[in-house]
């Protein structure tokens, strides 16, 4: 009835099929249609195969009492009587031949359909939704980390800005050379010129830091780092580990462009490296009790 039901149905869909021969480049779909008859079609062999094969199994299992032998036979034993009676009643092994027959009949849609359009075709025809389903939510949590990292790494790309703008702020205030937009004065003859440059270079450093190009590299590095890190994976160990590398990396870049924390009194705008002492003829714009000098020259 199954068959019949298909060999029908592909019947109606014939006609809808041959529009398909009058598409460029569609011809193919065509041949899908002429695969699923050939399919529906072969059952038919495959049935005539299990008939064949239910009359060899009905005579090998059909039980009789010609060969029973009871001279020597105990009859007082119940369970002799039993196992006598179910090695040769004919209808004990009914229920199994049935059993393997529905199982080869049930077989041969999955068998011929592996001979007309191949095991891979039959396959990915159940395979197809799951894949998108897969595929979907392996997007979303891919993106969803990506959100993360984006965030973790601008929140502190932002924070490490913000961190040297002010340092750079300061020296843009506190030099006399430079005016309020942090711009070198002209300078008379008088020193000081050289007294500030050390404090125009600086200057110059951070805006190198600041610019928008350093900003996007900066964040970017930062996407990479936590990517590596944390392995594309949405869980809080990952999170955590990225959010720590994030912050000791921006922590070294801090130290880098601003310097050192010198207890309450916030960071030097110099370079970690650089000795935390200098006198007012090598900077311009602080006095030498601000920090303690080694010698004369403040190094």
């Amino acid at each position: 009835y199954v068959q019949g039901l298909l060999l029908y149905l592909l019947a109606i869909a014939f006609p809808f099929f041959t529009v398909f021969l009058l598409m460029p480049g569609r011809i193919s779909s065509f041949f899908v249609w002429m695969a699923l008859w050939a399919w529906v079609k072969s059952w038919d062999i495959g049935f005539a195969f299990i008939h064949i094969i239910r009359d060899l199994l009905w005579q090998n299992t059909n039980k009789t009492i010609q060969s029973l032998e009871v001279a020597n036979f105990n009859w007082a034993n119940p369970s002799s009587v039993v196992a006598l009676a179910e090695l040769h009643d004919p209808l004990t092994t009914l229920n199994t031949f049935f059993t393997i027959i529905a199982i080869l009949t049930l077989a041969v849609p999955a068998f011929t359909a592996h001979l007309t359009m191949g095991a891979s075709q039959v396959f990915n025809a159940f395979k197809g939704s799951m894949n998108g389903q897969v595929e979907n939510f392996g997007k979303r949590k891919a993106k969803a980390s990506k959100n993360e990292e984006h965030t973790l790494a601008t929140d502190q790309a932002e924070y490490w800005q913000q961190r040297a703008g002010i340092e750079a702020a300061k020296i843009a205030a506190g030099d006399p050379g430079m005016d309020d937009e942090g711009v070198q004065r002209l300078m008379k003859g008088d020193g000081s010129v050289a007294r500030n440059v050390r404090s125009a270079y600086q200057l110059g450093v951070y805006r190198a830091a600041l610019g928008q190009g350093a900003y996007g590299a900066r964040v970017q590095a930062l996407r990479q780092h936590t990517a590596m890190i944390a392995g594309r994976r949405m869980n809080y160990g990952a999170i955590q580990a990225s959010r720590g590398a994030i912050e000791a990396d921006t922590n070294r870049e801090i130290e880098k462009f601003v310097g050192a924390e010198l207890g309450t009194e916030g960071y030097i705008p110099f370079l970690a490296s650089e000795k935390a002492n200098w006198s007012d003829s090598s900077i311009g714009f602080t006095d030498s009790a601000s920090f303690p000098s080694d010698g004369d020259d403040g190094d």
